[in-house]
């Protein structure tokens, strides 16, 4: 996958506040993912991230790694997965070398009225923030569509207010094409929406 995102045109001024001219500032991240099923029970899978940040003519660049895996309980509608995120090299931005934000994720989830509804539950340890636990539920009352709607909670609190841990979403596949749909409320700041497209063929 590619991922670009830029900030528009800024202006470039010297410490006087006169205006130096223009630059586009810029994130890019260029991901590569293999995933594979060993058994009937466990599928593993892992991407190589390349990460560049461009500010002015400062830009700062890594190599990322991350890793997953999930196991499907025999005999039993019970799902267990990890996930450890950003291991890579340092990042150096003018003089200021940083590690990457390395987190690891452990989920649950458990299906129930013939696979018709899922619920799910995580933990997120990020090493540069508070441990975080979301909680979720999905119905899927036809095969080509779901219905989403979750909750995370910050255990430092969440800096927004308490509304800022709503989630919520459907997914729908038509054909050869899947529409997903999400809302995610920022509190204070207000509700984001997230719409996605893919073409499969």
């Amino acid at each position: 996958t590619f991922s670009y995102l830029s900030y528009g045109e800024l202006d470039r001024r010297d410490a006087n506040g006169e205006l130096k001219g223009h630059f586009r500032p810029y994130d890019l991240a260029l991901v590569l993912s293999y995933g594979r099923k060993f058994t009937s029970d466990l599928a593993m899978g892992a991407n190589v991230k390349f990460l560049r940040e461009q500010i002015d003519d400062k830009k700062a660049q890594a190599i990322a790694f991350d890793f997953g895996g999930r196991y499907d309980v025999p005999n039993s509608q019970l799902s267990l997965g990890v996930n450890l995120q950003n291991f890579g090299t340092k990042v150096k931005f003018v003089e200021e070398s940083f590690d990457l934000p390395l987190n690891v994720k452990l989920g649950v989830a458990y299906k129930l009225l013939d696979n018709s509804i899922a619920v799910a539950a995580d933990l997120n340890r990020p090493w540069d923030n508070d441990v975080n636990i979301g909680l979720g539920i999905e119905y899927t009352p036809i095969t080509q569509f779901h219905l989403r709607s979750g909750y995370r909670y910050s255990l430092g609190g969440n800096d927004l207010g308490v509304v800022s841990g709503l989630t919520a979403g459907l997914w729908l596949s038509i054909e050869s094409y899947q529409i997903d749909y999400a809302f995610v409320s920022f509190g204070e700041l207000g509700p984001t929406h997230r719409v996605s497209v893919l073409a499969n063929f």
